[in-house]
């Protein structure tokens, strides 16, 4: 189905995104990683649980690396187009931060093995069990990995922490082209720009200082990764996991910023949209919203991981407490991938039909600002209005996407995908209406709509 939000979407100016990692090691020897994901909207977030055995691609199309999964693994998606926080069933956690820095030097790898950006952390967890197993392979720096842009507007640009049950701790960035590996139980911090080994040195200038003397106090990453490090070494190690989840989770509810904080001059700064934990020793993943604030938790040993990939009903309903059984059949969304835009929530069809100006959302390939699309793709409210109610506007997607197929001759690989690829299918001349543009930003289904008369809408 063609996701009709993709071409009435514009993207977002100023982004702001950050999070923060910590690895901790209680009293007992069993170790624990927390983390936050901060985000300047919503993220869609959804809790899997994926078995082994599932065959899986980089999910971009031709020369994309394929494997199969050898664990079952429990993960939370990101926009539905990637998996960006985890654990498999041997105990080795992956989570995916923000980097602006960052550089895949996708074209400058020629032939080797194509993995979206989305499938990354996937991968990692579906394929190894330890951190050095992981780097032991990942190392050779031979894969290439795509980043489209993501359904917000931004950059998919990230590095991975990942950490094992056995002290075992390593840092994956892309700089300037290649690949830069931290490894090593002393990396138990992470957050997000700078780089991580501009981070440790500005680490190191507030050890001198002494923590107890002074602390920077903004939520800025630098700041965040100086105060995570210092509260993380300073906390006991406790002999229980119920203390030891509870300190994790107090450690990253420490450097959570606010809902509603955000400042546009500061992009690493975002409200904390979700936090997890997860246990390495025991196998449990904690998981808390920020606006579903009530911890729940699922307990790998007790999932059941038969009959194909599973999805927690959450944020459908109100989870609490451990909700392993929970799981139902659902779907895999599809990796993030160059060209394929993300059906927006109902909440874009209500604006756009209620007379709002749609300012968020994709446009994918497209090299435009964010204000030039709001200006170029201003839909005419009193037509949408005269043709269809909010409702009916959302029921008719599926009939209007196939009309819009057909219009473009668009090809059957991409049907029954939730997005709209740009390459090809935009066409002159712009429908009346959209003012000053270039010629070839008018997508055939907006053609459509604008030119098609109220009566021929019966056809939903």
């Amino acid at each position: 189905m063609v996701g009709l939000g993709a071409v009435v979407t514009a993207v977002v100016a100023g982004v702001a995104h950050g999070c923060s990692r910590a690895y901790y090691e209680d009293g007992t020897g069993h170790f624990y990683t927390g983390r936050t994901m901060d985000w300047q909207e919503p993220t869609k977030a959804k809790v899997w649980a994926f078995p082994k055995g599932m065959k899986r691609d980089g999910g971009v199309g031709a020369g994309s690396l394929e494997w199969t999964s050898k664990w079952n693994s429990v993960v939370t998606s990101f926009y539905d187009v990637g998996s960006v926080d985890g654990i498999n069933e041997k105990g080795l956690v992956g989570s995916l931060l923000y980097l602006v820095e960052t550089d895949y030097g996708s074209e400058k790898r020629g032939d080797q093995k194509k993995v979206s950006m989305g499938a990354w952390l996937q991968y990692v967890v579906d394929s190894f069990a330890t951190v050095p197993e992981a780097v032991a392979a990942l190392q050779a720096d031979d894969i290439n990995i795509i980043a489209p842009t993501l359904p917000s507007g931004d950059s998919a640009s990230g590095h991975l922490a990942i950490s094992d049950a056995a002290n075992g701790s390593a840092i994956f960035e892309y700089i300037a082209g290649r690949l830069v590996i931290h490894n090593g139980s002393q990396y138990k911090v992470m957050t997000n720009s700078p780089p991580y080994d501009q981070q440790l040195a500005l680490t190191a200038y507030w050890q001198e200082i002494g923590g107890s003397t002074f602390l920077p106090g903004t939520y800025r990453a630098a700041d965040r990764f100086a105060r995570l490090s210092y509260i993380l070494h300073s906390v006991p190690k406790v002999n229980t996991s119920e203390l030891a989840v509870a300190t994790v989770f107090s450690l990253v509810r420490e450097v959570s910023v606010p809902l509603g904080l955000m400042d546009p001059r500061h992009p690493n700064l975002a409200s904390t949209r979700w936090r997890s934990v997860t246990d390495h020793t025991a196998r449990r993943y904690f998981f808390e919203s920020t606006t579903h604030p009530s911890v729940f938790w699922v307990d790998l040993k007790s999932v059941d991981f038969t009959g194909g990939a599973k999805r927690l009903p959450w944020p459908e309903e109100d989870l609490a407490g451990d909700v392993s059984s929970k799981f139902a059949p659902a779907e895999p969304f599809p990796f993030l991938r160059p060209g394929i835009e993300r059906f927006q929530p109902s909440l874009e069809f209500v604006n756009w039909a209620g007379g709002g100006v749609l300012n968020k959302g994709v446009v994918g390939e497209v090299d435009m600002k964010a204000y030039e699309m709001q200006k170029q793709l201003r839909i005419t409210i009193d037509f949408a209005r005269r043709v269809l109610s909010a409702a009916q506007l959302e029921q008719s997607i599926g009939k209007a996407s196939a009309l819009a197929n057909e219009t473009v001759g668009k090809s059957a690989e991409y049907l029954n995908l939730p997005g709209f690829p740009p390459a090809g299918l935009w066409r002159p001349p712009p429908p009346k209406g959209f003012g000053e543009r270039p010629s070839d930003m008018a997508p055939a289904f907006l053609d459509f709509l604008y030119q098609a008369p109220p009566e021929s809408w019966s056809v939903f």
